[in-house]
């Protein structure tokens, strides 16, 4: 069934204290029987044990059921100890929240058993066995430590496993439980192989087929045995009450029993006091030098019985271990998840709404956390995506003129599609609405409001409304209504005008000269778009309509040393070096956009350091909120870990509970801020300090659950990094 050969195994490797625990052990296991591995405390037969039953790792060769194992693979393990292998732990290791049915149920469906008729076949078959059927819904946590045992004894079996591997047992128990523990393990061994670790030689001698006696790390013996003779086990913290003298007395419905190894002749004075929570006891008498008083937890055990000792023969006649004949192995299935999604979420919201008020708060961090990152993120999404309209006043496809050096060239150039001129004057810009005189006009004022010619406007500008057809007919941009200029939006809407298209068809003065507005552009900046003629007429104060004259009027009459002409064109860069042949010209837009990030980022910079040391406080919180929460569940996951869960259904049940915790945390503090600066607030998006953009979103989104499963996940990584027997050493300690 097991052979081991050249097993060796260092506890503090290369150090000054090293142990070498196991050292150069070979065996062979047989099929069936008990083998015992007897020895005094630190002769490493419990570290062989588990490694034998793939619990801990070791350097050497192992071989179950011919299948040659000499690298330790937890995942190799794992299996076999699923399908292979039962445990009885000297802790019972029970899921003490569920029911005796419960915990057998939970290690069926882990070995793919999932029909019901058959697991309650084999539960019933199984508790009658170890004398505990009656007990089948009660919680494991209310039994007695030997009703927890014969659970035990029960779980391992349940399975129908090749190798039963006990580790001391009945260590925890009383003689007399010991005793009926070690029968049912005895009965179990005429068909399976029992690998049993005690410490005790009595048992031993008295209940092994095999004894494998061990020693700092070596096997000192190995011999076969016979049971005979009696065993005396009993302990001297067990009393047992019928090999005592007895008195009873009743009075007003209480009984009191006075048990002693004397005769009775003396008289006794019990006062017993229940006060505050508290029991006194004040007894007067001469035989009784010590007084002890009896809890659960005390090592003496009283027991209602009469001693008696165990006779080779009824061990001999315990009749056989008949579990396979009941069972229908062809009921097997997928295996099951011990803890399934919907557990998972259960489990995690039921722990953010029973926590502490002091985890509360940290949950209420995390969503402050989330707040925080909608600011960062937004502003970290407006630097790699400026608005424009921030750092540039005017369509970025402009070049600066500055200086004419060849007015005709200049002329010839203005005639080309590619290039279109317009200046930076500012207008005056008067609505008339047929309002109360009082609120006729609306003046921009100086140069808030460029002018464009309609050449340069693209038919996917045009928001609502046409293009200008015919002279004295205008373009507005929908930015003078948004934003910075967005007291126009609301001086408006206290005259019920609330849509700017229905602005369309209306009369509008520039610098006193009456337009028909006839549509809205939506080219990122505020301005005003006319026909090139009304614009040379605006500033030229004539009514000529000779296009070329008044091109050359204006020319002449401006000053370019003291004011600023910009070229549109299709390819600015190209048009800087054209126009750099007659004038001097400079494309400004890739240097003003420069700028302006670096003028944010520094701005951001203070920002982003606080943000920063928000979240790495708010992580480092969220790494303790795990760990604490794997602390709460370290037994239940040794028991998993021991029974043989694979790691990565653990890791299903944590990556839920973060998510949870993400979701009702952080995300709500994301999702706050969104609306919080979309709806309540939005003077930082209207001023273009901030952007929301659904890529951003996502990915920022996206980052916070990334980053918050890899922080979570952390303490139950360097967990699950250990061996089933290292997580269960955790436990006990």
């Amino acid at each position: 069934m097991i052979k081991a050969n050249k097993l060796n195994k260092y506890f503090n490797r290369r150090q000054k204290n090293e142990i070498h625990v196991l050292n150069d052990i070979s065996l062979e296991l047989p099929n069936s029987g008990l083998v015992v591995l007897f020895g005094p405390s630190g002769s490493g037969k419990t570290t062989l044990l588990n490694v034998l039953g793939g619990l801990d790792r070791t350097a050497g060769v192992i071989a179950f059921d011919d299948k040659e194992i000499d690298h330790y693979s937890m995942g190799k393990w794992d299996e076999i100890r699923n399908e292979k292998i039962g445990y009885i732990f000297q802790n019972y290791m029970l899921l003490e929240h569920l029911s005796i049915y419960e915990n057998i149920k939970l290690v069926l469906n882990m070995a793919g058993i999932t029909d019901k008729a058959e697991i309650n076949k084999r539960v019933d078959y199984l508790l009658e066995a170890v004398g505990m059927k009656n007990f089948k819904k009660r919680k494991a946590g209310l039994l007695s430590g030997g009703q927890q045992q014969r659970v035990a004894i029960a779980r391992a079996l349940s399975k129908n496993p090749s190798v039963i591997i006990a580790d001391e047992p009945t260590g925890n128990l009383d003689s007399k439980n010991t005793v009926e523990v070690m029968n049912i393990i005895k009965k179990i061994s005429k068909d399976k192989l029992v690998l049993l670790v005690t410490h005790e030689r009595e048992i031993a001698q008295f209940y092994a087929d095999r004894v494998i006696e061990l020693q700092d790390g070596k096997i000192v013996s190995d011999m076969d045995n016979v049971s005979a003779g009696s065993l005396d086990l009993k302990h001297d913290s067990d009393i047992y009450l019928k090999d005592l003298h007895i008195k009873t007395s009743t009075n007003n419905g209480m009984t009191v029993s006075y048990y002693s190894d004397k005769a009775l002749e003396s008289n006794i004075t019990l006062r017993l006091v229940l006060k505050n929570g508290t029991l006194y006891l004040d007894m007067d008498t001469s035989d009784a030098k010590n007084i002890k008083v009896l809890t659960d937890k005390s090592e003496v055990k009283l027991i209602d019985d009469h001693y008696k000792h165990v006779e080779a023969k009824s061990v001999e006649n315990l009749g056989k271990y008949d579990f396979e004949s009941i069972i229908d192995e062809t009921k097997k299935d997928k295996k099951q998840p011990i803890i399934t999604v919907k557990h998972a979420v259960i489990l995690a919201f039921s722990k953010i709404l029973n926590q502490t008020r002091k985890k509360r708060l940290l949950f209420m961090g995390f969503a402050i956390a989330g707040f925080l990152l909608t600011i960062a993120s937004s502003i970290f999404t407006r630097i790699i995506i400026p608005d424009e309209s921030n750092f540039i006043s005017y369509d970025k496809n402009y070049v600066e003129v500055t200086e004419i050096t060849n007015l005709t060239e200049l002329n010839q150039l203005i005639d080309e599609e590619s290039v279109v001129y317009v200046n930076n004057f500012g207008a005056s810009l008067l609505l008339d609405f047929d309002l109360p005189k009082v609120y006729q006009s609306y003046y921009g004022g100086g140069s808030q409001f460029q002018k464009d010619f309609k050449e340069i406007v693209k038919p996917n500008d045009i928001v609502s409304g046409r293009n200008i057809l015919n002279p004295d007919e205008i373009l507005l941009d929908v930015k003078m209504f948004e934003g910075q200029w967005n007291s126009l939006r609301r001086y408006l809407s206290i005259f019920g005008i609330n849509d700017y298209q229905s602005l369309i068809g209306e009369t509008v003065f520039i610098n006193q000269k009456e337009f028909t507005l006839v549509g809205f552009v939506d080219r990122g900046f505020a301005n005003i778009i006319i026909d090139e003629l009304d614009y040379y007429q605006l500033y030229l104060d004539t009514n000529s309509t000779d296009l070329e004259q008044l091109r050359e009027d204006y020319f002449i009459n401006t000053s370019y040393q003291f004011s600023t002409l910009y070229a549109y064109a299709s390819d600015p860069i190209e048009a800087e070096d054209s126009i750099s042949e007659y004038g001097k010209a400079v494309y400004q837009y890739p240097i003003l956009k420069a700028n302006y990030v670096k003028m944010m980022s520094l701005v951001y910079t203070v920002l982003y350091v606080f943000v920063g040391i928000i979240l790495a406080i708010t992580w480092i919180s969220l790494f303790f909120v795990m760990r604490g929460s794997l602390l709460e569940r370290i037994g239940e996951i040794s028991v998993f870990r021991a029974l043989g869960v694979r790691r990565i259904d653990i890791y299903k049940s944590y990556i839920v509970e973060i998510f949870v915790i993400t979701t009702m945390s952080f995300i709500l503090g994301y999702a706050f801020g969104y609306y919080y600066f979309t709806s309540v607030n939005k003077s930082l998006l209207d001023n273009g300090v901030i952007l929301f953009t659904p890529l951003s979103m996502g990915i920022t989104v996206s980052l916070i659950y990334l980053f918050n499963q890899i922080i979570g996940l952390f303490p139950v990584t360097m967990l699950l990094r250990k061996t089933p027997a290292q997580i269960m050493s955790s436990y006990d300690a």
